[in-house]
């Protein structure tokens, strides 16, 4: 991160992102107040500095995401099999093929459907 004035440069191939409620902010950013933190409007307003951004990748924000995506499949698919439901038609995998991929095909519905909503 290179500061030049009251501006903010990230290093190439990183973004600058807010620490205090991880607001990604771009490539660079010129300090000065914010009234909003995280949506909230501020009793004060808040005079910014450096140290309260720090670098991040598309990569770690990726990382990031994946325990929420996983949370998130699993919520889509209780809301159609619950996990007796779901253990009953893997072990019937070879015996109701047919329930079985419907089941499977609704799963990879709900990980597209998570991956859509968290941005991945």
């Amino acid at each position: 991160m290179r500061i030049d004035g009251s501006t903010i440069f990230a290093d190439e191939g990183w973004i600058l992102r807010r620490k205090s409620d991880k607001e990604l902010k771009g490539t660079f950013l010129t300090l000065g107040y914010t009234y909003y933190i995280g949506g909230v409007k501020l009793d004060e307003p808040h005079l910014e500095v450096p140290e309260d951004y720090e670098e991040v990748t598309e990569e770690m924000l990726r990382e990031e995401k994946m325990p929420a995506y996983e949370s998130l499949v699993e919520t889509y698919i209780r809301e159609r099999y619950s996990p007796s439901k779901e253990f009953a038609i893997q072990r019937q995998r070879d015996t109701k093929p047919n329930d079985f991929q419907k089941y499977f095909d609704y799963c990879e519905e709900c990980k597209e459907r998570a991956k859509s909503e968290l941005g991945l």
